[in-house]
């Protein structure tokens, strides 16, 4: 998770977080068959409950990355595609202007 956390602080690859998203469910997912697994075995209440704890403040942080992980991949991508539409407008005004100053120039 410490691998997710940095990419999380530092990286706007929108690729690698996503390839870290996917990872960190698919632990999400390990982690949470495991603990059925666990509890399936275990004979003493006080055991299960112990499990139970250590899986919910697992499963907790976990679930906090991935929405932070979601919330950073949505920002990038809206960010992106803001830088994209101004770069489409000046490229539209350019080449307008350009338009213009051809038709004039023929009359």
């Amino acid at each position: 998770m410490e691998t997710t956390k940095g990419a999380l602080a530092f990286s706007t690859d929108i690729t690698l977080l996503q390839r870290e998203r996917y990872t960190l469910e698919t632990r999400m997912n390990d982690l949470t068959n495991a603990y059925r697994k666990l509890i399936e075995v275990l004979d003493f209440a006080e055991s299960k409950s112990n499990a139970t704890d250590n899986n919910e403040t697992c499963l907790r942080e976990t679930e906090e990355i991935f929405r932070s992980l979601n919330s950073r991949i949505s920002q990038l991508q809206s960010e992106r595609h803001e830088q994209y539409e101004e770069r489409e407008s000046v490229y539209s005004k350019r080449s307008s202007r350009s338009r213009s100053s051809g038709k004039s120039g023929k009359s």
